[in-house]
């Protein structure tokens, strides 16, 4: 194995650390880059590899000890696989509680969910499912390093989720597989930007776009489920500006692309910001 480290100009003093780390380890490969982005950073270390496989770890995420034997042996047994990903842990940044694991948070992938423990299982439809629920965390990922390259990897014009949009390119490509287990612990930061926000919106419109006519989802409901997320989005940035009328009118639909408990209590959770104001209690 080998590891590449790709730092997209850092100021903590990481350059001066990862230097002195390559004196001490020779499985250690670094890439110095000037603030190319996050996508652009991770086609540079794909390029640069020389593994079959390409495992991806965000700076905030961690692994645990479970996290590569049994997805690699998978792989292995199954080359016509292009990609495969794990559940993952929330960890909440201020205090360490792991809040909940990413599945339990898309109910309708839940239901796919149907090997124990750490065996994998092939996901039936996987342009369908991902496009209607991106379930997929970047750090537990394994691809073929082929299977990237000949989807020219990471879509570094889009500003936000280019990695939703590398799933879906690979999941036409060939089959996908997933296991229960929680292999990897991702970091909530806190405080979002309404920019980055707008940014994530804007990308999900063009990733739903540019994925949505596949002729495998001619008479797939993913397309109307995938419009449902992304009018969630919109009521969430709305409420967080200040908006509750323009939310609602996301929340209802969302609501109607997706009538699930979730829409159901965002829907009347806004409705009631939308009438408390307009009355004034003495």
């Amino acid at each position: 194995y080998e590891i590449i480290v790709v730092d997209d100009g850092s100021t903590d003093g990481s350059r001066d650390y990862l230097k002195r780390v390559l004196q001490e380890s020779s499985d250690l490969r670094v890439v110095f880059v000037d603030r190319i982005g996050v996508s652009a950073a991770r086609n540079v270390a794909i390029r640069k590899a020389r593994g079959q496989w390409i495992a991806f770890l965000d700076a905030d995420d961690q692994w645990y000890p479970i996290k590569t034997d049994m997805q690699l042996e998978f792989m292995r047994a199954n080359p016509d696989v292009v990609f495969t990903f794990t559940d993952y842990d929330h960890i909440r940044e201020n205090d360490g509680v792991n809040v909940c694991g990413c599945f339990d948070f898309w109910p309708r992938f839940s239901r796919l969910s149907t090997s124990p423990g750490h065996r994998y299982q092939l996901l039936d439809e996987p342009l369908a499912t991902l496009l209607a629920e991106n379930v997929v965390g970047t750090s537990t990922v394994i691809a073929r390093r082929d299977a990237l390259l000949a989807v020219d990897g990471f879509d570094k014009q889009l500003l936000s989720a280019s990695d939703w949009d590398l799933w879906l390119k690979l999941a036409k490509k060939g089959k996908v597989a997933f296991s229960n287990a929680r292999s990897t612990a991702y970091l909530m930061r806190e405080g979002s930007i309404s920019r980055n926000q707008t940014r994530r919106l804007d990308a999900m419109r063009i990733i739903i776009n540019r994925h949505s006519k596949h002729p495998s989802l001619q008479h797939s409901r993913a397309p109307g489920l995938a419009e449902a997320r992304l009018a969630e989005g919109y009521q969430e940035y709305f409420l967080s500006e200040g908006h509750p009328t323009m939310a609602l009118k996301y929340a209802l639909r969302a609501l109607q692309g997706n009538p699930h408990r979730r829409t159901w209590r965002a829907f009347l959770a806004t409705l009631f910001r939308c009438v408390v104001p307009r009355f004034s209690f003495q």
